[in-house]
């Protein structure tokens, strides 16, 4: 199972990046839901999303909060 970072902060991604996992630079609630959109795979077991991004994109994360795989978390930025 793999884990996938989105974040609207480049340093956040490069962080992520550099320990390994995947990260995706969003900037605005309609590169979220595309974003989230192409990572539903069976692979992909976590869609980490940081708070800040998530305050843009509320709306778009109430969706993935009824869906059971993968998971979709909020984490600090």
């Amino acid at each position: 199972m793999r884990m996938v970072t989105i974040s609207d902060n480049s340093s956040v991604c490069a962080g992520f990046r550099l320990v390994g996992v995947e990260s995706c630079l969003a900037e605005t609630a309609e590169e979220l839901a595309d974003l989230l959109q192409a990572n539903i795979k069976p692979e992909i077991g976590l869609i980490a999303v940081t708070s800040s991004l998530a305050k843009k994109g509320e709306k778009v994360l109430e969706k993935y909060n009824e869906t059971d795989a993968p998971l979709v978390t909020i984490i600090p930025d």
